[in-house]
């Protein structure tokens, strides 16, 4: 039987928002990452109000589903293991993002200060280093 047990190290890059949606106020989230040298991106749409720990937790679990691939056989056993950089700082900086998203999204809600159309370019370039 054959043990192979692969190390994915992944280093969080940055988070942005594109395709602001104002009918649901919902918007993609991209979250771009190096995996062993190699740049990839998740990108999910969310909308106003989800809880930005949720979003967080939810972001992270579908990085580390990318990489997660267990092969159980009768004549080989292979596992990766995801380990993700600075994870705690990276977290603190994901929710804190998400938390100028949901204000941006509220001011614009609340006090109509801005058009439709600043709106959705505020959204698009919206983005913080992790």
């Amino acid at each position: 039987m054959d043990l192979s047990i692969n190390k994915i190290r992944i280093i969080m890059k940055n988070i942005y928002t594109k395709s602001y949606n104002r009918a649901d106020d919902s918007f993609d989230l991209i979250l771009s990452f190096n995996a062993n040298g190699n740049d990839d991106n998740i990108v999910k749409k969310y909308k106003y109000g989800a809880k930005t720990e949720e979003i967080t937790s939810s972001m992270i679990k579908l990085v580390k589903e990318k990489f997660i691939s267990n092969n159980y056989d009768s004549y080989s056993l292979n596992h990766n293991v995801v380990v993700i950089e600075k994870f705690e700082e990276t977290e603190e900086k994901i929710i804190a993002f998400l938390k100028k998203v949901n204000d941006k999204i509220r001011d614009f809600k609340d006090y109509k200060k801005m058009s439709y159309f600043e709106m959705a370019n505020t959204m698009d370039n919206l983005s913080s280093n992790l």
